[in-house]
């Protein structure tokens, strides 16, 4: 008979082991068959063995991972016959048919099918797994059970029956169906032609039955060994009865349970070596994680100082703060020599950003959880030209496929992406564009390059087929294909060669994913092309490209399963927030807890039972780092992982909390590294004092305000040429409401000038109609604009037939000009909304506002001075078009929709207007006379009090700084 052994977490696994089997003759080493969970640990065992072995070559061991899926895994002793099954089925394929039969269920987008299919798969290879029945669900269902759950039961069992016909038409098998045979014949063959030497089953914790059944065959072999990982047999009964699915031993006990076992038929693994930890730490960890039930234990814990030695806990603020503190911990053992230092956390975005900042110092590490094949450049740019060209054919995907590293466009480098730029600022910005790149084309304006205009022919050529095939609705792999071929015409250089797109690993990982979605989708039908992006996207987040070999002699960046078993100096525990370690224990969308447990399906609490052993193994290292970020991502809080919480109330109980304050201040280090020297002095607030020749002397009425209110916008704006760009796919507000309602007044009193037409208001609306189709897209201008522009027209056809009667005609959006000094060097230009020429000539100015109508205090201080500045150009005949130079008066006009109808607020006419236009004239004559001054400097905003309500140059002038408001 076999023995069941373990080696303490206080140990190093795989040196423990390998220094015992090296105390062995080398020439029995090379009989000996080990058993590993996985690859990457038979890779380490091997590096192990050579590592401690005195003689300069050795015969290595047969090392054998149990958990892979191909037969070639397994070494011929031990593989007997094939397993009489198909070949497992590629996991793409099984996606789409499941997909199919869930959409077949419930109609449902594209998208939604494949997430849940992926769902799907999952439970199929759990229930497989755990050698459960789906058929015998129905028949355990409880008579409560809610409908949805009753169909959700009805959809599984005939899933259990349709299944099975639809792998036998495609030749294949589940992939766990697979396994569970391999790992049977694997059994049978131990047992039936047992090997000539030892055979040693080491860090498998058996948590799959069909493995715990091989641990059983190994047992039974004369010279058998299981050798347990991390596992204590000398815990109390007490606490071995109580431990639960969240519980580290929680595997060891479902093992020892199906192998006829208790804990004290475990025996230690024999190394005489010392410990890479005190075995204090080891059962300190222990009691952090004693089930709640003997947790009264704690009252009488005492924690000798070795207990805690090596161990540090470090709370950052936030990811970028805790990724940062992580990097310099890592960076800080590299100043050891011979030393190794891991990260393990189950962050992989943290670890990304771990590896980012190790790059500040030459140093590269690669996650070996892999990074998504969506995450990585070829499948970034994939992605983005599905989303940019089949997808909402927005600006931001558009822009972002066009200025992608890999994208070229037949061009030479750069030559794509300064068309991108022009594109951008030219046609792209602001409210978004009709869809499609010909549209792009119409408005191209007539003085931009003539390059872009051949150029985005070009695209839009290339583009066609992709369009035509996506439209048409057919088999899935033509819109692959299609989509393939666009992605290197666009990734193409100016010789038309696009292997750079297929460079390195993830070149070859996104090259061999879409050759493998070709054949996976045959027969099948295409999704939807607004859908095809999404489909596209959850299928290649599943899909990780992991480096190849190590990145760093002495770093490692590491996952919880690429950590089992992984040796290190040094570890820092990342990500220590519920959430992230553990992950929340959920039962998925097909199965609630009541039916996974009537199938016998292990508790979802049993993933969280595995991470706390993963944490219990990393946390044994000689020297630890666990760390956390207060607030996630996206600034909301977290919690603390309950491992954490328990250790820290663990050693406050004991008033030794403060031994795990790291040795050095992280923190302080973390802040040091990127703080400039020296105090930081704000910067004064500005003073450009450009010389006169430069200074503006024609000005258009609104400027005048705003160089009062503030003079550094002019100075921005008309001396330097600076012009705030709209944002991209801008969302309509405010400014774009008030441009729709002028441009549709504008339009129709061009039409009827003199006269109103007898369906006046039915006009206006129609003229409404056209200007809105530009944003018929957006639904808050359907819902919220177009009702408000029916209350204003309405209004609007009201206030003009009771004024249209002393008016001869009228003129819409007129330049004027009016030059304002003797000298004849300073003029102002307006452009006036409305000028109501009455039958003596006498000219009435009105200005629509969709907004709030300036304060009479504000016109009489000058702070408004438009409509008297733009009465001055009429009484001076600068108007086009109207040659009268008597003002009758001026008015705004509140064209917005409100509970009361709004009023037209004259502001001055008669003696008053006169004043006002005198004092309107002087002010900006004196004003034009003080900035002529090359002495004189634009100041940003002077005067905070009236200051503008928006200013698009308070970054370039820095206010918060200088005000002390900010960076």
């Amino acid at each position: 008979m076999g023995r069941l052994l373990s080696i303490p977490a206080e140990r190093p696994f795989l040196a423990s082991l390998a220094r015992t089997l090296l105390r062995e003759p080398a020439e029995l080493l090379a009989d000996h068959l080990i058993l590993l969970p996985s690859r990457r640990a038979c890779l380490e065992l091997r590096d192990v063995f050579l590592e401690l072995s005195p003689a300069p070559a050795l015969l290595l061991p047969r090392l054998q991972p149990v958990g892979e899926v191909d037969l070639g895994d397994l070494p011929l002793p031990l593989a007997g016959p094939a397993p009489d099954l198909p070949p497992p089925i590629d996991p793409l394929r099984r996606r789409l048919l499941l997909a199919r039969l869930v959409k077949a269920k419930d109609p449902m987008p594209d998208e939604q099918a494949i997430r849940l299919a992926t769902a799907l798969a999952e439970l199929l290879d759990m229930v497989q797994t755990e050698q459960a029945d789906l058929g015998r669900l129905a028949a355990l269902l409880p008579g409560d059970l809610a409908e949805h759950w009753q169909e959700v039961v009805k959809f599984l069992g005939l899933l259990d029956e349709a299944w099975p016909t639809l792998l036998q038409a495609e030749g294949a098998s589940d992939p766990a169906a697979w396994r569970n045979a391999r790992l049977e014949a694997a059994a049978a063959a131990l047992l039936a032609t047992p090997p000539a030497g030892p055979v040693i089953a080491a860090g498998i914790t058996g948590t799959v039955p069909a493995v715990a059944d091989l641990l059983a065959a190994v047992l039974e072999l004369d010279g058998g060994m299981v050798v347990l990982p991390g596992f204590d047999p000398l815990i109390d009964g007490a606490s071995y009865e109580a431990i639960g699915p969240t519980h580290p031993y929680y595997p060891f006990r479902l093992l020892l349970d199906r192998l006829g076992r208790r804990p004290g038929d475990v025996a230690f693994w024999p190394d005489p070596a010392p410990a890479r930890a005190a075995p204090a730490r080891t059962a300190f960890l222990a009691e952090i994680m004693r089930p709640a039930a003997t947790a009264e234990a704690w009252q009488n814990l005492e924690l000798p100082a070795a207990a805690l030695a090596g161990l540090e806990i470090a709370e950052c603020d936030g990811h970028a703060e805790e990724a940062l503190l992580v990097a310099l911990k890592l960076r800080a053992v590299l100043e050891q020599p011979g030393r190794r230092a891991a990260l393990v956390t189950p962050d992989r975005q943290l670890a990304r950003r771990v590896a980012a900042e190790l790059a500040r110092w030459q140093i590269e590490v690669d996650d070996s959880g892999g990074v998504p094949l969506d995450q990585t450049p070829p499948g970034s740019f994939i992605l983005l030209t599905a989303h940019a060209f089949l997808g909402d054919g927005g600006p931001v995907p558009l822009l972002s496929a066009l200025k992608h590293p890999l994208a070229r466009g037949g061009l030479a480098p750069g030559g794509l992406r300064r068309l991108a730029r022009l594109l951008d600022r030219r046609v792209l910005r602001g409210a978004r564009p009709a869809a499609g790149i010909r549209p792009l084309i119409e408005a191209l304006p007539d003085d931009v390059d003539g390059g872009l205009r051949d150029w985005l022919a070009e695209l839009a050529a290339a583009a066609d087929p992709l369009l035509a095939t996506a439209a048409a609705g057919g088999p899935f792999p033509a819109l692959i294909e299609a989509h393939l071929a666009f992605v290197e015409w666009l990734a193409a250089d100016a010789t038309g060669d696009a292997r750079e797109l297929w460079a390195k690993e993830t070149g070859e990982a996104a090259r061999d994913f879409l050759a493998r979605l070709l054949e996976a989708a045959d027969g099948e039908a295409a999704p939807a092309p607004s859908a095809y992006p999404a489909v596209l996207a959850v299928l290649m987040g599943a899909e990780a490209v992991r480096p190849r070999g190590r990145s760093h002699e002495r770093l490692m960046i590491l996952g919880q399963l690429e950590a089992r078993l992984v040796e290190a100096d040094t570890v820092v525990i990342a990500g220590l927030n519920e959430g992230t370690w553990p992950r929340t224990g959920e039962p998925g969308p097909w199965l609630n807890r009541h039916l996974r447990q009537a199938l016998g399906l292990p508790p979802v609490e049993l993933s969280i039972g595995i991470a706390a052993h993963d944490l219990f193994m990393a946390a044994s290292a000689p020297e630890v780092l666990f760390t956390r970020a207060a607030k996630d991502p996206g600034g909301a809080p977290t919690v603390a992982s309950r491992w954490l919480q328990r250790l820290d109330a663990v050693t406050k109980a004991v008033e030794q909390r403060h031994l795990l304050q790291p040795a050095l201040d992280w923190q302080d280090w973390q802040r040091r590294l990127d703080a400039p020297e020296g105090p930081i002095t704000p910067c004064p607030p500005p003073e450009p004092r450009p010389p006169a020749a430069a200074r503006p002397r024609e000005l258009w009425v609104t400027d005048i305000e705003r160089l009062m209110r503030d003079p550094y916008s002019i100075y921005a704006r008309r001396i330097l040429g600076l012009k705030e760009l709209d944002p991209l796919d801008a969302d309509p507000g405010a400014s774009d409401y008030g441009q729709l309602i002028h441009e549709v007044l504008q339009r129709f009193v061009q039409l009827h000038p003199q006269a109103l037409p007898a369906d006046a208001e039915e006009e206006i609306v129609r003229i409404g109609l056209e200007a809105f189709a530009r944003l018929a897209s957006r639904p808050e201008v359907r819902t919220l604009w177009w009702p408000r522009f029916r209350r204003v027209a309405g209004w609007f056809i009201e206030q003009e037939r009771a004024r249209r009667g002393r008016i001869e005609r009228i003129l819409v959006e007129t330049r004027g000009s009016l030059i304002v000094d003797e000298a004849g060097r300073y003029t102002i230009r307006a452009r006036a909304d409305r000028l109501e020429i009455g039958p003596d000539g006498a000219i009435g100015i009105g200005d629509y506002k969709t907004g709030s109508i300036p304060r009479p205090p504000d016109i009489a201080r000058g702070l408004n001075p438009q409509l008297p500045l733009e009465a001055a150009i009429a009484r001076g005949g600068g108007f086009e078009g109207a040659s009268s130079q008597e003002v009758a008066e001026i008015a705004y006009w509140p064209v917005k929709a409100s509970l009361v109808p709004p009023r037209i607020e004259v502001r001055g006419s008669g003696e008053d207007l006169g004043l006002q236009i005198e004092a309107a004239v002087d002010g900006v004559r004196r004003l034009f006379a003080v900035f002529d001054d090359s002495q004189t400097p634009y100041f940003s905003v002077p005067r905070p009090e009236i200051a503008p309500a928006f200013n698009p140059y308070e970054h370039l002038a820095r206010i918060k700084e200088w005000r002390g408001g900010g960076d």
